[in-house]
């Protein structure tokens, strides 16, 4: 998925490659509780695990899985 590597997911990329947005399909509510405890983050090309949300990386990514819209 692209989340171990520093930078994340490309947002292009993945809606090249699946005909969606990482926006469309993730929820935003968990998204936001993910951000605001320093786990993840994004710009406006990438969504990315921030180095804090490396050591849980295997619980943010299920986190972010089951939450799919």
């Amino acid at each position: 998925m692209g989340l171990r590597l520093k930078t994340g997911i490309s947002k292009q990329d993945f809606k090249t490659m699946h005909g969606i947005s990482l926006q469309e399909i993730l929820n935003p509510q968990k998204v936001t509780l993910l951000k605001n405890l320093g786990f993840c983050a994004e710009n406006d090309t990438h969504f990315f695990i921030t180095t804090k949300g490396m050591l849980r990386l295997n619980t943010i990514t299920s986190e972010l899985v089951t939450s799919l819209k």
